[in-house]
Parts: structure tokens; sequence; C-alpha cells
């Protein structure tokens, strides 16, 4: 009797877990030259181009212009009149496919058992299966730099493409960079009677940090003389060591930010700002050390009390006029994710232009992450990951209406809009 109730409650969960798996189809390889014709075409290295043209040969772009595309035989000709080109939006930041619902344990894989776990790749983890891909995809996101959480050095961040068939399908860069979560100071009360604004147990991760950074170096030179046995943990803090990835510091304090890149320079590595909402009160240090910033949750509330009710919303434009370079992220787990053009949006309503917007989620989002030479901007050369539009993307009203990933036309449908037709179909039924 227990046996055969075990067994149920195993094919219940089972069945549970397989009923939130996505239902869209992976799309297959491009097999045609694709031509998108008559489109306003927002490069995001110049002028938007009117009456334009993108070319897609083999998930690259072939070509860019304006007036009519060459002729090609055998080409999938789109009819882009009254629409938008732009590159494929890109998120940076995000839990995406490593955590399916907080409600089960189960589909948790963002965070690792230890405090310090460089050799974790974020994208060994991903659920290609995930709802929250497609749902995503929807408003053009096409890329996530996705992190993993817990712990001081919870492991490396990855760079995914949101459709595939399998992790290796989805990945982009498996090593984009080290993620760590900076100690965060607070006052304590002290038995001397004013408050320590240096907490004892934030000057001990520090230096925790800082063995870390030289237990890798020192094995890194006894391993080459066969002094030493392989490590992966420490082998996996190499790239960042030697500059080759950069390490994303999650910071929101001046306290926070100003110690986090000087620990980053002391050791010599390339630091970028995750969070940042003091990012204003370092801004000299910032632009000195030319040190860009994940500006995470523009629709966020003030960090502070004393501070007025649109300061995240008014961030991005004060870091563009103080000479910071920025990118957008949500600060989401991934659930919310497809949010992220509406925040781009705040940051209009609150100062930037929209083409300012658009390349903090494209161009400058790629180019702070190591995507550039590939992603973020509509050139020659690079990788055909594109959407077409019937409007600005940081419009809610907009509709993306095609869109294609390494040159693959990838479906749109998702979760949503199965319910969304569902439910217009019962109230057609229904003469309402």
């Amino acid at each position: 009797m227990l046996r055969s109730l075990i067994s149920i409650l195993v094919s219940l969960m089972v069945t549970s877990i397989c009923a939130a798996q996505s239902r869209q189809v992976p799309a297959p390889p491009q097999d045609a030259l694709i031509v998108i014709q008559g489109a306003t075409i927002h490069t995001m290295v110049g002028e938007p181009i009117t009456d334009g043209y993108v070319t897609i040969n083999d998930g690259r772009i072939t070509g860019v212009g304006s007036g009519s595309a060459p002729n090609g035989r055998g080409m999938l000709l789109i009819d882009g009149e009254g629409l938008h080109v732009y590159p494929g939006l890109v998120s940076v930041g995000t839990m995406l496919g490593l955590i399916e619902t907080s409600a089960t344990d189960v589909t948790h894989d963002h965070d690792e058992v230890g405090n310090m776990t460089p050799v974790v790749r974020a994208a060994i983890a991903v659920n290609p299966d995930s709802d929250h891909l497609p749902v995503t995809r929807e408003t053009g996101i096409l890329t996530a730099v996705i992190f993993p959480t817990g712990g001081r050095v919870p492991g490396r961040a990855s760079a995914i493409r949101l459709d595939g068939w399998t992790v290796e399908d989805l990945t982009i860069l498996d090593d984009a960079g080290l993620v760590v979560n900076w100690p965060r100071y607070v006052s304590r009360p002290s038995r001397g009677g004013p408050f320590d604004s240096t907490a004892r147990e934030e000057n001990t991760s520090i230096d925790e940090l800082d063995d870390l950074i030289e237990q890798a170096r020192a094995w890194s030179a006894a391993y080459e003389t066969g002094e030493v046995d392989h490590d992966l943990a420490l082998e996996a803090m190499q790239s960042v060591l030697d500059g080759s990835r950069p390490v994303f510091l999650l910071a929101q304090t001046r306290q926070q930010i100003t110690s986090a890149v000087a620990w980053a320079k002391r050791h010599e590595l390339s630091p970028i700002i995750v969070g940042g909402s003091a990012a204003m009160l370092c801004a000299e240090l910032l632009v000195q050390e030319d040190v860009p910033v994940v500006c995470s949750g523009v629709m966020d509330m003030p960090k502070r009390r004393d501070l007025p009710y649109d300061d995240q919303y008014t961030l991005p434009k004060r870091l563009l006029d103080a000479g910071i370079r920025f990118c957008l992220g949500t600060g989401d787990s991934g659930a919310h994710e497809r949010r992220l053009p509406f925040h781009a949006g705040k940051a209009v309503a609150y100062g930037l232009t929209t083409e300012q917007a658009i390349a903090a989620i494209t161009r400058d989002a790629a180019e702070i992450c190591g995507l550039g030479d590939e992603l973020g901007t509509i050139e020659v050369g690079k990788a055909g990951t594109l959407i077409l539009t019937n409007g600005s993307p940081l419009d809610i009203r907009s509709r993306v209406v095609r869109a294609w990933i390494d040159g693959r036309e990838i479906t749109l449908e998702n979760r949503h809009s199965d319910l969304n037709a569902k439910y217009r179909e019962k109230y057609r039924q229904l003469g309402r």
C-alpha cells in the first residue's frame, strides 16, 4: 500500500513538472536568403534608415541599406512596409531559465551549495524547455546574460540565446565573467557608544575574496611547473585574472561601489557594477576608472526613505549626463524579464531619448558584456538576431511581429498568447 502511494505521488510530481515545460518547438536552421524589405532599419550605429532593407544568410547579416535589396535566387522576401527592424534586445543580470517557480524547489537551479563556488557555470543549469523563454521572447528579448546566485561568489555568468533544443544550442558564452555579491556595509551598535559603520563581518568577507584571488594566482604559477594538481575551482578564476572576462560586482550603496571598484583595481580585474543605485555618488570614480554600470530596476522604489520618488526612474539619464557607461536590466529573477523594454520606456519618460534607451538594451548591453562583436547592432557580419515590430519596442502597445535568432525564424507563440487566444474565443462564443 505504502509503495503504491509513493509511486502515485512520484508520478504526480513528474507530471506537474512536465506540464510546466514549454510546448514551443525550436526553430530549424536557416535554409534560404532572408530579405526584409521596405522597413525602417534601426541599426543603432547611426540614424535609422527609412525604406531600408536587411539581408541575412547562413545566420549572418550580409547586407544593410536603403532602397531595394539586391535580388537573389531562392530568397525569402519579407514585406516590411510600415514596420521597424531592431537588433534583438539583450537582458543582463537575470536568472532566466535557472528557476521556473519559487513554489517548487526542484525547479531551482540558480543557487549552488557553498559560499565560494567560482567553478559554477550558469549555462549548465539552464532549462531549455522553460516556459519563461518564449514568454520573454515575445517582447523582443532574444539574448540574456544569466547570473547564478547564493554565497559570496556564486559562480560565473553565461550568455545564452533564447531558442534551442539543448543547453549547448542556447549557449553563446559559457563563461561571461565572475559574479560576486559584494559585502554590504551596515551600521551596528558597539560597546563604545556610537554606531560602527565598518562591521567586522564585511571586512572578513573582503579578506576571503582577497584570499581567493591570491590562491588562484599562486595555483596557476605552481600548476604550470607541475608542483600542484589540477583544481577546477581555481582554474575557473583564470579568465578573470588574465582580464579576458570581467567580474560582475553586485553593489548598490556608495560604500559597496567604492570598495568594490578599489578591490577590483587592486587585483587588476575588469569590474562591472550591477545594481548601482548609488552610482551617482561615485560618478567621478566610475568615469575615471571607466567602470560600466548595469542599472537594474528602473521601476523600483527609491533605496532610501529620504530619496525622491523618481530616484530610480531618473538614474539612467543622470548616468548618461555624467559620462558613465551603462546598460539597463530589470534585476528580476526571470519570470518577469519580459518587462525589460518597459523599464527602458520608463527611463524615456524621465529623460532618455528613445534611441538612447533602446541602445541601453541592445548595443550598450552587448558591448559591456563582451558580446559587441556579435550582437547589439545591425551591421554586416554580425549575427542575424533581429526583431520586426509595428512600433517602438519600448511602447507597451507595440508588438513584435517576427523575430530571428542567428537567421532562424523563431515562434513568438507562448503560454500567454495561447491563453489570450483561448479566452478571446470564449467571449466570442458568448457574443461579447
